[in-house]
């Protein structure tokens, strides 16, 4: 398994798992710059399971036709068995690399990426509360005005907030205020 250095906590965490190096390169290569980030890879089915185990990416690249990760698909699922709910917001999503992306111009590679990002923009992705605790976090309250305004005790908005962080995979009040706008959650 191959760690790559992280980069930005904002972007969406990507595994590639290839047979061939030089794909797993190209992927890297051309995802670079955009909201996604390459946090590691693997060669192997083994180095494919310890880099979810240890790495949590949101998205898993694995070509489930190659030899090396013919089982792979019921092993995640064995080892992890929140990979199933894909559905319901867990962490992982497993692309099928042979048919989603090799067989697609790169363009139809961001797009098939975002449709199963954590970033793509999704409606009701919040609780009524959590919206409105982000809508004053844009207009620059702290949680104890937010408390006070909401009339909840301050422990409760803080929850509230690390809820927020969580949901949009963001780090700091800046970057969920950011990504709030940017998904029209809430405006200025």
């Amino acid at each position: 398994m191959k760690i790559h250095p992280a980069v930005n906590c904002g972007l969406v965490r990507v595994f590639v798992a290839d047979e061939m190096p030089v794909i797993i390169a190209g992927v890297r290569e051309f995802l670079s710059g955009t909201e996604f980030e390459v946090v590691g890879s693997a060669v192997s089915e083994m180095e494919l399971i310890d880099g979810i185990k240890n790495l949590s990416p949101h998205i898993v690249l694995v070509d489930l036709e190659q030899n090396s990760f013919v089982c792979a698909k019921e092993n995640i699922a064995l080892c992890f068995p929140g990979i199933r709910k894909i559905q319901t917001g867990w962490d992982y999503q497993i692309i099928n690399f042979t048919n989603q992306i090799k067989s697609n111009p790169k363009d139809n590679l961001l797009e098939t990426l975002r449709k199963f990002s954590k970033h793509q923009p999704q409606k009701n992705i919040l609780t009524k509360r959590e919206t409105e605790i982000i809508q004053l976090i844009v207009q620059g309250l702290g949680n104890k005005q937010i408390a006070t305004k909401l009339k909840i005790n301050i422990e409760t908005v803080k929850e509230h907030v690390q809820n927020i962080f969580r949901k949009s995979n963001q780090s700091s009040r800046t970057q969920a205020a950011i990504w709030a706008i940017k998904n029209k959650i809430t405006s200025v």
